[in-house]
Order: C-alpha cells, then sequence, then structure tokens
C-alpha cells in the first residue's frame, strides 16, 4: 500500500491529504425562508423573491402550506405530488431567465437523479408519495406542508452572491386545483386553500476574505459556472396509429446529456404519474441513423437495464404505470445531474434529429408524449448582469 500525504489541518492535526480539506474555518452554513410577495392560490401566479447577500446558494425548496380539501363526501381523495401543482417555475437571476421547470421535470428529476432510493423517499415523502394513496389522503386530510426541492444548478454548483444584481426570483405559474385533485371514490366539488407559498433556502455565508476575493476576481473577468438546464416537449399524437417519428425540435442546438419520455393520456390527475406502456423505442440523427447503438431498444431493456447503467434507484422498475423510457449520452448521468463535471460525455443535437416509438398496438385514444432532457449549460456571473450560456 503506497504512502499517504499527510498535512497539517486547521486543528493542528497531522492527517491524511484528503482529510485536512472542507470548509474554511469562519464559514457558517444556515437556512433562510422567503415568503411568495403575494398570495398564492391555486390558478395564480406568485413570486418569490430571494435576495441574500454574500452567500453560496445551496438549494432552494418550495414550501406550501395548504388547508384540508373540504367538500368532497366519501372515498379517499387527494392531491398529486406538489411538484405537479406548477405548471412552470421560472428560476430568474437580475431579472434573466436562467432556467424553467415543469411538473414533470421536477418530479422526474428527482426519480431518476437522486443518489439512492433513501434520498428520493426523502424527497417523495415532502411532497406526497405518489404510489401511496394513504400518504396523499393523510395529508390532503388536515392542513399540512408540502416540500418541493428544485433540481436546479444550486445541485450542481454553489452560486456565490456578492452584488445587489445577483438577486434570485422563482416566477410561479400554478395550476388549477381541478387539475391535481384525485377524488378516487369521493363525491362532491373539491376546494383547498393555499394558507403560504414560501422558498427555503440553504445558504452558506462567505468570510469577509472570500467576499473580497469574489469581488475582485468577478470585476476583472465573469465568472462561470457549469450546470444543466432543463429541456422539454410536449407531442401530440392522435388515435389510430402504432407507431410513429417525431422531431426533437426543443433540443435543436443543445448538448445532451441524458434524454427520457414517456406516454401518457392527458396532462391532469393520475395521468401525470401514470404512464402508457410502448413496445419499444429509437433515437435517430438528421440521417435516420440510430443515436442508441443501432438497434431499437425494447421496454424490457429500458426497464431492467437501462434503469442499471442510468439511474441509481428502482423507480423504473417499482410500479408497472412507471413507464419512462430513457437514454443517456453522457457516461454518468446520475453524476452529471448532481456535480455537472466538464469531462462527461453529450451529444450535441444540430438539427433533424427524432424520437421513434413503436406503440404496443393501434393507439384507440389520442395521447400526448412527454419529452425531458438535461443539457450543458454556463452561468456567466459580472456585477451589473447574469446570463446562460448553452455549450
Amino acid at each position: 500500500m503506497s504512502s499517504q500525504v499527510h498535512v497539517r489541518d486547521s486543528d493542528n492535526l497531522n492527517v491524511p491529504s484528503d482529510q485536512a480539506s472542507g470548509i474554511t474555518n469562519g464559514y457558517k452554513t444556515d437556512i433562510q425562508v422567503y415568503p411568495s410577495t403575494s398570495a398564492c392560490s391555486f390558478g395564480s401566479f406568485t413570486i418569490v423573491d430571494i435576495k441574500p447577500m454574500n452567500v453560496f446558494v445551496e438549494s432552494v425548496v418550495l414550501n406550501f402550506n395548504v388547508s384540508a380539501i373540504s367538500g368532497i363526501t366519501g372515498g379517499t381523495p387527494y392531491l398529486l405530488p406538489a411538484c405537479f401543482w406548477c405548471s412552470r417555475i421560472d428560476l430568474c437571476i437580475n431579472d434573466t431567465v436562467i432556467d424553467s421547470f415543469v411538473d414533470t421535470s421536477i418530479f422526474w428529476a428527482h426519480q431518476l437523479f437522486s443518489l439512492s432510493d433513501e434520498q428520493r423517499s426523502i424527497t417523495n415523502y415532502g411532497m406526497g408519495i405518489y404510489n401511496s394513496t394513504s400518504q396523499m389522503n393523510g395529508l390532503a386530510s388536515t392542513t399540512s406542508d408540502y416540500f418541493v426541492e428544485l433540481w436546479a444548478l444550486f445541485r450542481q454548483t454553489h452560486v456565490p452572491i456578492c452584488f445587489p444584481t445577483h438577486n434570485i426570483q422563482l416566477r410561479i405559474y400554478m395550476k388549477s386545483l381541478s387539475d391535481v385533485f384525485v377524488a378516487n371514490g369521493g363525491t362532491g366539488t373539491a376546494s383547498a386553500t393555499i394558507n403560504s407559498c414560501s422558498a427555503i433556502v440553504k445558504q452558506t455565508r462567505m468570510t469577509s476574505q472570500e467576499v473580497s476575493n469574489w469581488v475582485s476576481n468577478i470585476q476583472k473577468i465573469p465568472r462561470h459556472l457549469r450546470f444543466y438546464e432543463t429541456r422539454y416537449q410536449i407531442i401530440s399524437q392522435p388515435s389510430g396509429v402504432s407507431n410513429g417519428q417525431y422531431l426533437l425540435t426543443s433540443l435543436s442546438g443543445a448538448s445532451c446529456d441524458f434524454l427520457c419520455f414517456a406516454i401518457r393520456a392527458g396532462s391532469t390527475g393520475v395521468n401525470l404519474i401514470q404512464y402508457t406502456a410502448l413496445s419499444n423505442f429509437d433515437i435517430l440523427d438528421a440521417g435516420g441513423q440510430s443515436l442508441t447503438g443501432g438497434s431499437q431498444v425494447s421496454a424490457a431493456r429500458n426497464n431492467r437495464l437501462h434503469s442499471k447503467y442510468f439511474t441509481n434507484t428502482t423507480y423504473l422498475v417499482e410500479n408497472s404505470n412507471n413507464n419512462v423510457y430513457c437514454f443517456a449520452f453522457s457516461h454518468d448521468p446520475v453524476i452529471s445531474n448532481n456535480l455537472a463535471p466538464s469531462n462527461e460525455n453529450f451529444y450535441r443535437f444540430t438539427g433533424g434529429e427524432s424520437l421513434k416509438i413503436t406503440y404496443t398496438s393501434s393507439l384507440a385514444n389520442a395521447v400526448e408524449i412527454f419529452v425531458f432532457a438535461t443539457c450543458r449549460s454556463a452561468l456567466s456571473m459580472s456585477p451589473s448582469k447574469v446570463t446562460k450560456i448553452s455549450i
């Protein structure tokens, strides 16, 4: 066994070098709560302004406090997991939209990119466990808190906030209650009130020396922080076909790390968490050549092998309705979407690429195909502005 290099750490202990790294003495991690600027309700638009100073922002979690559902008799009614309550969330820095998230992209990111099933379970418990009617009904039966962590650049890089112009804003577009309420045997007209909406921000306060260094460096030259942005596309498919080929227009020009999709009967209620199985699929370049390796990907291969290659969780196999089909162009999309390293592979979509699907039979009803991808980007920060760079 080779000898290790030892160094003196901040406690004056002579330790291996890999134990000497850590947060410099003087840093402090804390959690701040930023309420929405106006009352939040289903079917409305609201804003949360996050205005810390001299901190690294590490995570942002939306917290909704919601009254019990009223107006329903019988059954076990519930609300879908809280990530599905928002039709879109725009993450802005200095009034520039850096990334946009939709209900399904938030949900799938946690199900597929969590480092473990244990981590995923805790997240699901906070926003509503999608496959536990009893837990979701329990939350909806009394005034409850729901927590939705945004799978945003803060998971992949700690964003320094040192200038007043670097304020963060969440623009939240809420769905109507009827879109996310499931009667599940109950009758009547549901009613529920969002009592409050806020952002819970985990942050590390910089030392005065760190603030001085960041300010000095950014004033000299813009600083760049890698992250993976969200791309998505919704494709409508009428009934009466047994296969289809669909242009992936939303990915044109993007350097894609990971792509997944699902077929669903609609965009309300349980359709958002229960997906239709297919026979096989492929991703084709503009010339019609396969990007997945030359052969179509069967449902069995996706569920039993791609779930091992491209995720660290059992989401794809824990439920017969979890028919999400995925392919990664990077070596390890879980690491990519947690750390945004520079050495991961990718595929650059140049235009004309398509998704080819063979259904299990001719479609009896119209469906929609939701496509979600994570793509390489960078944040460019200067004293006066913040912009997004696609790389």
